[in-house]
């Protein structure tokens, strides 16, 4: 943990600080104005991972691998999900056939 302080303390340091000071001393009115900006960009980030995940989940705070994933999880790829079912029906020896394989691919449950 003292290891990402320093890191924030340096990133703090080279980057934040000259942002929010004039000649030194903490500028006002560039600190609102960050604050602004980082609020519209924490709300927008919300926005986006709610509609990523199907509206699982929407707090900002989450690492993006984990949006990622839960995206992933519940969109297909629709080249690779229209090859398949090309290859159901290639392959499929009757309707029956087919209604099963595709339900098995979708994890239909009857």
């Amino acid at each position: 943990m003292r290891g990402k302080k320093y890191m924030w303390n340096k990133k703090f340091n080279k980057y934040w600080k000259p942002l929010l000071q004039t000649k030194g001393q903490w500028n006002e009115q560039k600190i609102k104005n960050e604050l602004h900006d980082l609020d519209f960009v924490v709300e927008q980030v919300g926005t986006i991972y709610y509609e990523l995940t199907g509206g699982l989940l929407s707090k900002p705070m989450y690492y993006a691998q984990t949006i990622l994933s839960e995206h992933n999880e519940r969109f297909l790829d629709k080249g690779i999900t229209q090859d398949d079912i090309k290859m159901f029906i290639k392959d499929s020896k009757s309707k029956e056939d087919l209604a099963e394989s595709l339900e098995d691919y979708f994890e239909i449950k009857n």
